[in-house]
């Protein structure tokens, strides 16, 4: 069965979705919204299980970026390609063997550092990742726009093969820059990263109703963006966040190749530290040092994602590594269930 690839063509030809395309975005925020109900959140000090540890991904050579689950417990995975042309390649794995069952390549969308999966229920996920590329004077490549596509095994997509949306530009009257974004299955939302140019890169997050942003109906909860708090001390490279509940997760480290198997524990020299801010104070990470995958050879964190697994929750924090010292970029995710309050 083909699957239904949305782009703006379709919308303008196809009458059910006509409207949708033609109508002007709603830019009504919501009124006096400044704060949300608090969820639960992960305990980061809580010990790191392993989920998977070497899983070879459609190709070895470009580094695995970020990863979301679909309603059925397929795990999918964004990596490198091209990093300055923004490609990336988009491997599916199997629920129960974790081998890969299918693959894609997006060209021209930039880094991947991280994405999202709609279980809308209709039998044919969207999967969200940035688009649009452009150089970002870093050298690589990062998302000005997002798009959302159906998986199509062995296709190749651009932006013009996707629906691709710009919701920045309702905020700040222009399209900004590094913009990502991830979804939260369980509350039914997506939260828009995205770096300032007024400011010079500084990093902001937005948080929609996902039925709403579906639409085009960008009214965020908050009646201003939240800036992202000030990295903290000691942690290394920002490899990645993701969203749940009233929560914002994130990924620093930086990669260890002096030794394998690996021995650094730490951040700074290669370990990982994870950390979360609420929406509803931007004051502050609070952060933890982990050990997890510590012993991998070439060990570097990539990415951090929620799974659910029955009726609980999962927090991922994903790895880039191998078992040999060849280079080559497997991936792993070791997970952190505890979870407190609200």
């Amino acid at each position: 069965m083909s699957m239904f690839r949305p782009n703006r063509r379709d919308f303008l030809r196809t009458g059910a979705l006509a409207g949708a395309a033609l109508t002007v975005p709603s830019l009504v925020k919501k009124a006096g919204a400044t704060t949300l109900v608090e969820t639960e959140y992960f305990d980061l000090t809580a010990s790191s299980a392993e989920f998977i540890r070497n899983v070879q991904l459609h190709q070895t050579t470009g580094a695995p970026q970020s990863f979301a689950w679909n309603g059925g417990d397929s795990l999918y995975v964004l990596q490198t390609l091209n990093d300055a042309n923004g490609d990336m390649t988009f491997t599916r794995l199997d629920p129960t063997t974790h081998d890969e069952t299918g693959y894609m390549t997006l060209t021209g969308a930039g880094h991947g550092v991280a994405m999202g999966i709609d279980n809308n229920g209709s039998g044919a996920d969207y999967y969200w990742t940035e688009s649009e590329e452009a150089t970002s004077g870093t050298g690589t490549c990062r998302g000005r726009k997002l798009q959302r596509f159906n998986f199509s095994s062995g296709a190749t997509y651009s932006h013009s093969d996707c629906e691709v949306f710009d919701p920045t530009i309702h905020l700040e009257g222009t399209t900004q820059w590094q913009v990502t974004c991830s979804i939260d299955q369980k509350y039914g939302r997506i939260a828009v990263r995205y770096a300032k140019q007024q400011e010079g890169g500084s990093l902001y997050y937005n948080l929609y109703d996902l039925a709403d942003f579906n639409n085009h109906t960008y009214s965020p909860y908050f009646s201003a963006s939240v800036k992202q708090p000030s990295t903290p001390s000691g942690a290394g490279v920002s490899q990645g966040w993701c969203l749940f509940g009233s929560w914002i997760y994130m990924l620093w480290g930086n990669k260890e190749s002096a030794h394998c198997p690996g021995t650094q524990q730490d951040s700074v020299n290669g370990g990982t530290m994870v950390g979360r801010f609420s929406l509803n104070d931007n004051s502050a990470w609070t952060a933890s040092n982990t050990a997890a995958a510590y012993t991998l050879c070439d060990r570097e964190p990539e990415g951090v994602g929620i799974r659910k697994s029955g009726s609980s929750y999962q927090l991922h924090l994903g790895f880039s590594g191998n078992s040999s010292g060849s280079g080559a970029h497997y991936f792993s995710t070791y997970y952190k269930d505890v979870l407190v309050g609200p």
